[in-house]
């Protein structure tokens, strides 16, 4: 209450000054009173509304108080995301599909025209794999007449690892060094 009279009494036009009875006055309107500097043509000293001063005043209590209660739950958030962002990061280091190895071993001692898409009849644009030449595999998939057809890793193409009426053209690597 010190500050407040000391501050009302800073505040106050000159006119009250000049008699005891005001200055007490005044000292007793330190806590009914706020600054009005901002507004021309004014005493300096506006009179403070109680309940609004109290609404306010509650007002940034519950403001400060969701302010603490949602700090943990920001943090968490942000935790969440540099999680995210570690997994893509992992996800980016690790290769997306499981390869696995194998090796061109023609029936037939022919070798094989890598085709662009999964399919014997397809566009086949030059490229040709030899007899036991190894390969590595990202994908398998049927096709007709039970046909694998092997999907080279180093994205030049399909082969198929069968073929109707010739045999088998390609072995897993594994079972190629049994």
């Amino acid at each position: 209450l010190g500050t407040s009279v000391a501050l009302a009494r800073s505040l106050r036009p000159p006119e009250l000054s000049q008699s005891p009875a005001r200055t007490k006055m005044a000292g007793c309107m330190a806590c009914c009173v706020t600054n009005n500097d901002d507004e021309p043509g004014t005493t300096g000293l506006k009179p403070m509304d109680p309940m609004k001063e109290e609404e306010a005043s509650f007002s940034k209590a519950v403001n400060v108080a969701q302010e603490k209660e949602e700090e943990p739950k920001k943090e968490e958030l942000k935790k969440e995301e540099v999680k995210k962002v570690e997994a893509k990061a992992e996800d980016a280091k690790e290769p997306k599909s499981k390869t696995t190895s194998w090796v061109y071993t023609p029936c037939n001692g022919k070798r094989v025209h890598i085709r662009s898409e999964a399919s014997i009849t397809s566009h086949a644009p030059g490229d040709c794999l030899r007899a036991d030449e190894e390969f590595e595999v990202t994908e398998e998939k049927k096709g007709d007449d039970d046909v694998l057809f092997l999907k080279l890793a180093d994205g030049r193409g399909w082969v198929f690892a069968n073929k109707p009426g010739i045999g088998v053209m390609c072995t897993r690597l594994e079972d190629y060094n049994k």
